[in-house]
């Protein structure tokens, strides 16, 4: 009886405490609009040569900016997401200015990009940019401290206020919803989501990953949209309860594209397409279990390979954004770094690994595999994220050659060096 008794202690002991565990961590969350004012400075939409620089000419919907700060006692760590082309380094160093007070500094700002094709350029945003070249983007100053301005803004909304919160998280595969735009047969499929919660039972924030080209308008569209994304990330805080911010990241999407977009104009099927994925990102939501809500996160940069031009550049990418071999050496060393940031954020039993480029599916498939095998549930990959390196790929798929391969600037074995700093940055400096 004894024993009994003691076990009967524990037990209620265990449950009194349960509800503190549960929500042992503190959230803040906030969204806002950064759609530029178009009218009022140059505009350059990322993504396409052919549109030559031309500035926007309007707005179809608004491109915004999530922040999703997560906090224990004096740890902190945000998450940003901002619908444009990709983070340029120079972005986020203007953003830290202005978030000093904060307590977040380099090695705590995540920011990731959607890859926006109807977005801002990211080129435009990047003060290395000194070459004047209309197919890439002209850097522009007031687009920049514009954009530092809207997401500084978003992260201080988030740190002003804290909530005690728990974490659900779920995945599933979504076949026939992207493919392979190189031919290949490796389609990353999988949709994993976050939901955090409040004590008070209200949803404050949704986290989605899936992995797709942003690119059913193409280069002729010149108004500023937030493409699927946008669609999807608006669909999903409308449909649940409590309208929470919607953090969308984009995974390995270097060789990924959407599929199945149905509708008779491209604003048809990119509506049709990105509220079809925030209806699965609701239907999954309902299956999300509780995880653990302790975090850890570690950033940090590394030495890439040697910089390397392919073969390939001339006959793909250079004939689109009009640049010859000798140019595009020097403007690969100064565009794009030696050193790179890669980053993991765990929640739970959730291992987000942040990548500074386009990883393709193989990459980003080896880096979850890698998670997994260390014992995390759940993994993603956040693709365009605290700075750009190019397109990541495997050997096999660099000697293959195409765009891709051109636009990969450190040799073909990018690809595989990244993936074992990614599982040694997982393996020994996330706690399990």
């Amino acid at each position: 009886m004894k024993c009994s008794f003691n076990r009967v202690v524990v037990l209620l002991a265990l449950i009194a405490i349960a509800p503190l565990a549960a929500f042992a961590l503190d959230i803040g969350v906030a969204r806002v609009d950064i759609t530029p004012p178009w009218q009022q400075m140059k505009v350059q939409l990322g993504g396409y040569g052919d549109r030559n620089g031309k500035p926007a000419e309007g707005v179809h919907d608004p491109v915004t900016a999530t922040a999703v700060v997560l906090k224990d006692g004096q740890k902190k760590v945000a998450l940003v997401g901002a619908d444009m082309l990709f983070i340029p380094a120079s972005l986020k160093q203007e953003v830290l200015k202005r978030i000093a007070g904060t307590g977040l500094d380099s090695g705590s700002l995540f920011m990731s990009a959607a890859h926006d094709h109807s977005g801002v350029e990211g080129m435009a945003m990047n003060r290395n940019n000194v070459f004047n070249n209309k197919h890439i983007g002209v850097f522009t100053d007031d687009l920049l401290l514009f954009n530092a301005d809207k997401i500084a803004e978003c992260i201080r909304g988030a740190c002003s206020k804290f909530v005690p919160a728990r974490v659900s998280v779920a995945r599933t595969n979504l076949p026939g919803l992207n493919r392979n735009r190189r031919g290949d047969p490796v389609v990353d499929d999988e949709l994993t989501v976050a939901e955090f919660e409040s004590a008070d039972g209200k949803v404050l924030a949704v986290l989605a990953n899936w992995t797709a080209h942003p690119t059913i308008l193409g280069g002729n569209n010149m108004l500023i949209s937030g493409e699927w994304p946008g669609y999807m990330q608006r669909y999903v805080s409308a449909h649940v309860k409590d309208q929470p911010v919607v953090l969308y990241t984009n995974g390995a999407e270097g060789n990924q594209s959407v599929a199945s977009a149905q509708g008779a104009t491209a604003f048809d099927r990119v509506q049709n397409y990105g509220e079809r994925i925030g209806k699965e990102v609701v239907n999954l939501l309902d299956k999300a279990q509780a995880t653990d809500p302790q975090f850890d996160f570690v950033l940090t940069e590394i030495d890439l390979p040697p910089q390397k031009v392919s073969a390939t550049f001339k006959l793909t990418a250079g004939a689109e954004y009009g640049i010859s071999e000798t140019e595009i050496e020097q403007m690969a060393g100064k565009l794009f770094p030696s050193r790179a940031p890669i980053g993991v954020v765990r929640i739970g039993d959730l291992a987000l690994m942040y990548v500074p480029g386009e990883p393709i599916a193989e990459i980003g498939l080896a880096m979850k595999k890698a998670a997994r095998d260390l014992g995390f549930k759940y993994a993603a990959v956040v693709g365009l994220s605290n700075d750009l390196i190019g397109y990541i790929l495997t050997p096999e798929e660099y000697r293959q050659g195409g765009y891709e391969a051109a636009v990969s600037f450190y040799g073909e074995e990018l690809g595989p060096f990244l993936v074992a700093e990614m599982t040694n940055l997982v393996a020994n400096e996330i706690g399990k």
